[in-house]
């Protein structure tokens, strides 16, 4: 049976934003298979590369070196069979929450009217069908 994921052998390593010259390498030499249906967890402390390998998972970062794969597929961009909850507040200020709703499926490629009546469903689901035009 196909892995939902794979990773194998991924690495990713970062130029210094102060020292252009110098490398760190936040995830090395990870393998993970994720079965379809499975639950996983990672879990570790505070700068341990978590965040980066779950977005080299979810194709928001390329690995340096190794593999991603989706289905047998390689991951090329944005996983699109992935929810991704990020660890901090990701709600865009400047929209209000139907937009922000809206956001997700319209990166998904639907329509604008498509994505607003499932933005407007989804509201109403978590009780919040009155607060579309609010900002958070």
């Amino acid at each position: 049976m196909t892995a939902a994921l794979s990773l194998v052998d991924v690495a990713c390593t970062f130029i210094s934003r102060d020292a252009p010259g110098q490398r760190y390498t936040a995830v090395r030499d990870v393998t993970l298979t994720v079965g379809a249906g499975e639950f996983v967890s990672v879990v570790g402390p505070t700068g341990c590369g978590k965040s980066t390998l779950l977005n080299m998972a979810a194709g928001l970062l390329a690995p340096s070196s190794g593999s991603v794969s989706v289905f047998g597929e390689p991951l090329v961009g944005i996983n699109r069979r992935a929810g991704y909850m990020f660890q901090g507040e990701s709600l865009m200020p400047w929209r209000t929450a139907l937009a922000n709703v809206r956001a997700g499926f319209e990166f998904r490629g639907l329509a604008v009217a498509e994505a607003t009546a499932l933005a407007e469903e989804w509201l109403k689901r978590v009780g919040l069908g009155g607060f579309g035009d609010r900002y958070p």
